[in-house]
């Protein structure tokens, strides 16, 4: 579906799409967007426009999420970037299972998006130019290139470099949404989806951004499988998520053999309520976080057994353990586990905070549980937090309740965080008085409001 259909003037269409295809009113309507909705045919025809593949050149280009929706077999189906508002993951992996992926992704993993076609020749060669940077948009040489596809012309060359790496950054998307399908689906895998390898789909040398964040729960991802995904981050990827969080049949064996190669930069890493994954292994794969990592998303909570404990137990070695790697250029860091230890915990927190750089702009800490928390622990970490700290997020369950005397002494903290703009604190007591005793506040203002 083209967003020229509501983003433009269609009585007054030439005035609106201009001469500059990145000054059109539909690419400025996709900046203010917060991603792309892609509405198919049952043929997928929508990937042979040129305005099309534009648009969905800018996607790929602006990392922006794309949802695909088709009509097929007397319904509608949607696979999003997100899940929607009050959707679980698995909820979304439930909607999604039964999308027409050997219709769509026969398409979108294999699409070249410099070969749509327009109506007016003079559209596709603007097009062209600005996909590959070019300043005189209405020379036509670039279709001329295209067309003759001489690899002995460095220029050619150049122009198809730049549209692989746009191509590949949609067919690589494509291929890691579809692959919880392929290991979810009987008589589909990932080296066969619909006649799709995925895993070459992924590994091609372009792929910037790698994203497999519904793999939740699924009884066919083991050691082996793990390996296999992570394995597929090559060189150039800047960007790696893999959610893996419950998945009971990872070991220690693959955690303590993943390498991340050291270009990642933005790095999400989800092992959470893995019952088979030590401490050792988890410090041990935490050694081969990459060095100039900018934002961190990590998740190793202990399995949550019916009793209501969590096991293995997490130790304060693994805080001091991520302490030692934290990089020097870290901008943003999630870390979400459970942890028990003999002596509260504490000095394990304390130390990774003391290890975090200067330049740190966002943190957030979720403790599902912390049974060795006291109230009075909470001034110790706000004392401890990173002067230009400018987003700080902390949910602590299972632990002693906050006192007000306690908060007070936080709210005097405060000042000290002059780049705070937004302060999240949740913490939820152990419930040993027959309730839970809470604290919830979503603002800086709520907390000084407890300032003597």
């Amino acid at each position: 579906m083209d967003t020229g259909a509501y983003a433009n003037r269609q009585h007054d269409l030439g005035a609106d799409l201009g001469s500059d295809p990145s000054q059109s009113s539909f690419n400025r309507a996709m900046q203010l967007a917060k991603g792309v909705l892609l509405v198919c045919d049952i043929g997928v025809v929508v990937t042979s426009r040129i305005w099309v593949d534009f648009e969905l050149y800018r996607t790929v280009r602006t990392n922006a999420g794309i949802d695909v929706i088709i009509h097929a077999n007397g319904s509608p189906h949607l696979i999003a970037a997100e899940p929607l508002p009050g959707e679980s993951p698995y909820q979304k992996i439930m909607r999604e299972k039964d999308f027409p992926f050997e219709v769509v992704c026969e398409k979108l993993m294999s699409v070249e998006l410099q070969k749509g076609d327009s109506s007016m020749v003079i559209d596709k060669v603007r097009i062209l130019n600005t996909m590959t940077d070019k300043n005189e948009l209405d020379c036509g040489g670039i279709l001329d290139r295209l067309e003759k596809g001489d690899t002995n012309d460095p220029q050619y060359v150049s122009d198809l470099k730049l549209f692989s790496i746009s191509s590949a950054a949609l067919n690589t998307a494509m291929a890691c949404k579809a692959m919880s399908i392929a290991l979810r689906t009987d008589g589909q895998d990932y080296e066969n989806f619909y006649g799709n390898n995925l895993l070459e789909i992924i590994a091609n040398k372009f792929s910037a951004s790698i994203v497999f964040d519904d793999l939740t729960s699924l009884d066919s991802v083991t050691d082996d499988v793990l390996l296999t995904l992570v394995k597929l981050a090559g060189p150039s990827v800047k960007r790696f998520d893999i959610n893996v969080k419950g998945c009971m049949y990872l070991t220690d064996h693959s955690i303590e053999q993943i390498y991340f190669p050291h270009t990642i930069q933005h790095l999400s890493f989800n092992v959470g309520y893995g019952r088979n994954l030590t401490n050792g292994a988890l410090i041990q794969m935490i050694t081969k976080i990459p060095p100039n990592l900018q934002s961190l998303d990590l998740d190793v909570c202990g399995f949550k057994t019916k009793s209501g404990e969590y096991f293995p137990k997490r130790e304060s070695s693994l805080l001091v353990g991520l302490s030692k790697n934290v990089s020097s250029e870290l901008t943003k860091l999630s870390f979400v586990s459970t942890l028990d230890d003999e002596d509260g915990g504490l000095e394990g927190l304390i130390t990774l905070i003391g290890a975090l750089p200067p330049g740190l702009k966002s943190l957030s800490f979720t403790f599902e549980q912390f049974n060795g928390f006291k109230g009075s622990m909470i001034v110790e970490i706000f004392k401890s937090l990173p002067s230009a700290l400018e987003e700080f997020s902390l949910n602590i369950y299972n632990g002693e309740h906050i006192e007000d005397n306690h908060l007070r002494l936080v709210a005097g903290q405060i000042p000290r965080l002059d780049c705070l703009k937004e302060l999240h604190l949740h913490t939820r007591s152990h419930g040993r008085k027959g309730y839970y005793e809470t604290r919830l506040f979503h603002s800086v203002a709520e907390v000084l409001s407890f300032a003597e």
